[in-house]
């Protein structure tokens, strides 16, 4: 069953002052940020744009440190375009590179777990979508806490986005239905909507479910449009595709008439394309989990990113086109309250996702 969309708040990890310089172990980074935290939320932090909160002292202290430290490395299952916009603007902010990693979360989880292995730490901060990834690094104490300024901003809520153990929720991915307009003007409301029998016959586009997130995908369409709606959408006799770029670009090329499991697409259809879309409600998504690693080789220049990151500034970068963490912020489509991450609540067994497959396999092949 797909878990509720109400979000389970967890106790906020109290904000440690990174050290301010890097750091030779990670004990002594740790001393450093006990000793500074008396220094940390002041009082007189004051509003410099949409790069938030200036901090005080000894934030400035570690903004000056990360500058000295010179880049930062992170690795994420963002897409590449929010990617290059969150380097290009934190660095034209604060003149530190940001050199990233972007691959898969089998990918750049595993890269990290070998460097945490080996002692060899390169990331600085790891921005994947598994909390099952998350919980444990976070009670082994691989995670650095967070001690931005922008933390503390009430639009963040860092009762419910900052974690047990220091990572936290910065922004949240969505996918959603489009159709090509000249192939099917009429449009769509909803997901239920392709079971019109003008969309049979091959006009359709959905996914393979070849990963737990894609077999809760159709778990979530089941439970929104009763038991029997997947049955009803092999009857249409669509197309399979692999992942949600082929089918938006499918649907984009006029392949097919509509797609279930894509991207919105926003950039697409302001070039002209004869493409469209809607959301639903609730939308289906999934959180980014964000952290700086507690060993991480440049410590200031990863919190300044992290904290960077859940700023306005940030968001308009990770977030556009997607779900930001803070209200009103240009260029994204919702926020993260309106996004349902079934497995954020808890994930599928092994059995119950081979169950699904076998199930789709029957019904669709």
């Amino acid at each position: 069953m797909v878990r509720s969309a109400v979000f389970n708040p967890f106790r906020a990890v109290k904000p440690l002052l990174p050290h301010p310089a890097r750091a030779a172990t990670s004990i002594a980074a740790t001393l450093v940020a006990v000793l500074a935290l008396s220094s940390c939320g002041s009082t007189d932090d004051k509003e410099v744009g949409d790069v938030g909160p200036s901090g005080d002292a000894a934030w400035q202290t570690v903004i000056e440190a990360a500058k000295e430290e010179g880049q930062v490395n992170i690795y994420s299952g963002n897409i590449p375009d929010s990617l290059k916009c969150l380097a290009d603007s934190f660095k034209s902010t604060y003149g530190i590179t940001v050199n990233v990693t972007n691959g898969i979360n089998a990918v750049n989880q595993t890269k990290v777990d070998t460097e945490l292995q080996t002692g060899n730490v390169t990331v600085d901060v790891i921005d994947q979508t598994e909390a099952s990834w998350s919980v444990p690094h976070a009670d082994a104490g691989d995670f650095a806490a967070p001690t931005g300024p922008a933390f503390d901003n009430p639009d963040f809520n860092a009762a419910e986005n900052l974690k047990e153990g220091g990572w936290f929720i910065s922004d949240a991915s969505m996918t959603t239905f489009v159709w090509n307009t000249d192939l099917y003007s009429k449009g769509l409301k909803d997901y239920d909507g392709v079971l019109d029998p003008e969309l049979a016959g091959g006009k359709i586009g959905v996914i393979e479910p070849s990963a737990p997130v894609l077999v809760e995908f159709y778990l979530y369409l089941e439970e929104r449009f009763g038991p029997g709606f997947i049955e009803k959408l092999a009857a249409q006799k669509p197309r399979l595709y692999p992942s949600a770029f082929p089918l938006t670009q499918a649907v984009t090329s006029g392949e097919i008439a509509a797609s279930i499991f894509s991207v919105p697409v926003v950039n697409e259809k302001a070039q002209g394309a004869p493409v469209d879309f809607a959301l639903s409600d609730p939308i289906f998504g999934t959180r980014f989990n964000t952290a700086v690693l507690a060993e991480a080789p440049h410590p200031n220049a990863g919190q300044l990113l992290a904290n960077f990151m859940i700023t306005p500034a940030g968001q308009q970068c990770i977030a556009n086109r997607a779900a930001a963490i803070l209200p009103d912020i240009p260029g994204t489509l919702a926020t993260k309250d309106q996004i349902i991450d079934p497995s954020a609540d808890g994930e599928l067994t092994p059995e119950e996702v081979q169950a699904f497959k076998d199930k789709f396999n029957r019904l669709f092949t």
